[in-house]
């Protein structure tokens, strides 16, 4: 398509992480003045993440197995000999601590919930207790609480939402700063 123009502008700090890629105008008439546009958008994947669960862990393990893996007290010493002792010590520390408390993979979340606030974790804690109420005594003024609770919850939540997405657009359509 001779002369024209496309606005290719990443705006935003969130929408720097995207890409957008194979641009293509279409010149089929559309009844309007506005033409078709294909464009591919990538997000990079986020590099998995590891972690210890310390809680699910066995110290007894760990201190077992340290103990199986230390040598003797040194009867001298000089800078080399600390430095292998201090080798060796760390790469045993870090043994023991695979046997006691494996590294396993965390679950990875897109992005944070810009929309929930304190307002929302109240109206959810509501709903909580309405459904334990409810659970405890299935009578009609309980359940006429769960459903007020839930509905409130549910509204709040979607106002939320438009809210956050109303405020990604605009930052998406403002130029850059710099």
């Amino acid at each position: 398509m001779q002369g024209s123009v496309y606005d290719q502008r990443h705006n935003g700090d969130r929408l720097n992480r995207k890409v957008v890629r194979n641009w293509r105008g279409y010149p089929d008439d559309f009844s309007s003045d506005h033409r078709l546009i294909k464009f591919r958008i990538t997000i990079s994947a986020q590099s998995p993440m590891f972690s210890r669960s310390w809680k699910l862990g066995d110290f007894s393990i760990f201190r077992r197995s340290l103990e199986e893996m230390m040598t003797s007290p040194l009867k001298s010493w000089c800078a080399r000999i600390l430095k292998g002792e201090v080798e060796q010590f760390h790469a045993s520390f870090g043994k023991a601590l695979n046997k006691s408390h494996p590294v396993q993979l965390c679950k990875a979340s897109l992005c944070k919930a810009n929309w929930w606030n304190k307002e929302a974790e109240k109206l959810k804690r509501e709903v909580k207790v309405s459904s334990s109420r409810f659970r405890k005594n299935r009578s009609e003024g309980n359940f006429s609480l769960l459903v007020a609770a839930k509905r409130g919850f549910s509204k709040l939540i979607r106002k939320q939402k438009r809210k956050e997405w109303a405020n990604f657009c605009e930052e998406a359509d403002r130029p850059n700063k710099k």
